[in-house]
């Protein structure tokens, strides 16, 4: 005899719950205008933040001044608001640090913080149910985060340099040079590769970073990765189509210089929004398991919603990946008796297809797809006072008693109707009594 076929946890109904998971804690969360924050702060703080990363390369990793002139190469926007020839010179010519020094450097980062402080808290804004951390830890955090940041930011422009610097010496040229085609495939491929895509490197791993070190709910690191990788290739995308439909020199002779800041603007705004996003998207993956079960436990009778409630009520009534987990999936022939007044309280139950009928005292409750049973009793932790028994062939999946509670806890729509649900049995406990 054949084995059943295994069932998949992705599949396309749980990619879809996924998207529409994450579009409405999204919109929810109010992401959009975090993204606008972030965005603000960014610029109040970018100068600041490139001057600590031009500190720390040409004042403690020793780095030529030139630098400094490569990373503006990168960011050519940067030229237009500040000289870095004033700042590599004020950077240079200090000798000793004085305490005015320490206080102007202290306030430099105070300045740079301010863009951190918000990140943190748009993130913060995204996990806050699952984080316990107090407002002081966070405060460190932010500050450790920041400097942990810069640190990286100095080193992977210092690494860079070094690499070009090394690539450029007669002897490693004439080697290389000595070899044609690893001398086509190293300059053509890797190093002109390695200088179009550095800033992408700098955005990953800097997202990379942000992702798996400030929800404080410890995410999985390959799902942090692929957030930042993907989050990376948007908005590079992103930017390739704005910039081919935009032409920037079109709008330089109406607007001038305002056209640049328009367009980068719109640059920075969508990157936060990007950035944003698929933060979103490691929480809802991180805890997707408690957020279906809330949808499934609120999902309405389809007669009581209107169309798009109808098409939602669709999408969660068939939990793929619940129906994976094979410990927790329960076939019933019809006429099986799942529990009787007395029995021990294991759990709640979910119908996936089938009917099942619940009797209490010659009261008969018929339930169908879609449809929980047996929460009251796993909650308030007394055994059965009913008798449950499937009238046809029935798929439940159990969901444990704490895994349970645990939903219902993070979420004040499951709390209330549970707590609805509750008063009702004792309510119908004292008609008994009576």
């Amino acid at each position: 005899m054949d084995k059943p076929k295994k069932q998949r946890k992705l599949t396309l109904i749980t990619i879809s719950q996924t998207l529409f998971l994450n579009v409405k804690f999204f919109l929810r969360n109010r992401l959009l205008s975090y993204a606008c924050a972030c965005s603000f702060n960014f610029l109040v703080s970018f100068i600041p933040v490139f001057m600590m990363i031009a500190i720390i390369l040409v004042r403690f990793l020793h780095a030529s001044p030139d630098v400094i002139e490569t990373v503006m190469e990168f960011f050519p926007e940067m030229s237009r608001y500040f000289s870095t020839e004033m700042i590599l010179n004020e950077i240079q010519s200090t000798g000793e640090l004085h305490i005015f020094e320490f206080i102007l450097g202290f306030f430099i980062f105070w300045m740079a913080r301010r863009f951190f402080a918000t990140t943190f808290d748009s993130l913060q804004n995204i996990f806050h149910t699952h984080t316990k951390r107090k407002a002081m830890m966070n405060q460190l955090l932010t500050i450790a985060v920041e400097a942990l940041l810069i640190v990286i930011v100095a080193m992977m422009i210092f690494i860079y340099m070094s690499m070009r610097t090394i690539a450029d010496i007669s002897f490693i040229r004439n080697f290389l040079e000595g070899i044609p085609q690893f001398s086509s495939i190293f300059n053509d491929v890797i190093i002109s590769n390695l200088i179009k895509h550095f800033p992408n490197l700098l955005i990953f791993i800097t997202l990379l970073t942000l992702y798996r070190l400030v929800p404080g709910t410890t995410p999985n690191a390959i799902i942090c990765t692929l957030s930042a990788l993907l989050c990376t290739g948007t908005f590079y995308v992103f930017r390739v189509v704005l910039h081919h439909f935009l032409n920037v020199s079109n709008y330089n002779m109406v607007y001038g210089v305002l056209s640049q800041i328009v367009i980068t603007l719109m640059d920075i705004q969508f990157f936060f929004t990007f950035f944003l996003f698929y933060a979103q998207t490691i929480y809802v993956y991180q805890f997707f398991n408690e957020h279906l079960l809330a949808e499934l436990y609120l999902l309405p009778k389809m007669q009581e919603v209107g169309f798009f409630g109808k098409r939602k009520l669709i999408l969660f009534l068939r939990p793929d990946y619940l129906l994976a987990e094979d410990a927790k999936v329960m076939t019933l022939d019809k006429d099986t008796i799942l529990y009787r007044p007395g029995d021990e309280t294991e759990g709640a139950y979910y119908i996936v297809e089938g009917r099942i009928t619940e009797e209490r005292n010659g009261f008969v409750t018929t339930m169908g797809q879609g449809d929980f049973f047996g929460e009251v009793g796993c909650v308030i932790k007394k055994p059965r006072n009913s008798t449950v028994m499937a009238t046809e062939d029935s798929k439940i999946i159990k969901i444990n008693a704490d895994e349970f509670v645990s939903m219902a806890r993070r979420n004040q729509k499951a709390m209330r109707k549970l707590i609805s649900k509750i008063s009702s049995n004792f309510s119908f406990m004292d008609e008994e009594t009576d």
